[in-house]
C-alpha cells in the first residue's frame, strides 16, 4: 500500500466512507427480503397475499391472472412469477373505502342472506 500524504488524507477518507456504506448496505441484506420479491406460482401468490390479509381464492385469482388484471411474466414459458410489491399494489388498488353506511349495508346484506337461509 503507498503512503498517503497530509494532502490526500480527506479524498481517502472520503472513500473509504463511500465503500463502508456499500458494505453496509449489502451485507445488511436479509435473503427472506429476496426471496419473497418474486414469488413462483399462482399458489404461492395466493398464499402470500392471503396472509397479508387480502383474502383471495384461487380460481378467482386465476380468472384475474388469465385477464391480464394481475401483473406476472412467464419463466421459461410455463411459470408464473409475482412480484411481491406489485402483487400488493394490485390489492391495495382492488379495496374500496366504504365508510359507515357502506358497511352497515354490507352488514344488512348479510344477515338478510342468513334469514333467508342462503346467498342470492
Amino acid at each position: 500500500m503507498d503512503k498517503i500524504s497530509f494532502d490526500q488524507l480527506p479524498v481517502v477518507v472520503a472513500q473509504m466512507s463511500e465503500d463502508i456504506n456499500w458494505i453496509k448496505s449489502n451485507l445488511f441484506t436479509t435473503p427472506e427480503k429476496e426471496e419473497i420479491e418474486n414469488i413462483s406460482g399462482s399458489k404461492a401468490a395466493v398464499n402470500f397475499l392471503n396472509s397479508r390479509g387480502y383474502t383471495i381464492s384461487f380460481s378467482l385469482f386465476s380468472k384475474r391472472v388469465a385477464k391480464g388484471d394481475i401483473p406476472c411474466r412467464r419463466f421459461c414459458g410455463k411459470v408464473l412469477l409475482f412480484s411481491s410489491s406489485q402483487l400488493i399494489e394490485w390489492a391495495e388498488n382492488m379495496c374500496t373505502p366504504l365508510g359507515q353506511s357502506g358497511a352497515a349495508l354490507i352488514l344488512a346484506e348479510s344477515a338478510n342472506r342468513k334469514l333467508r337461509g342462503g346467498r342470492k
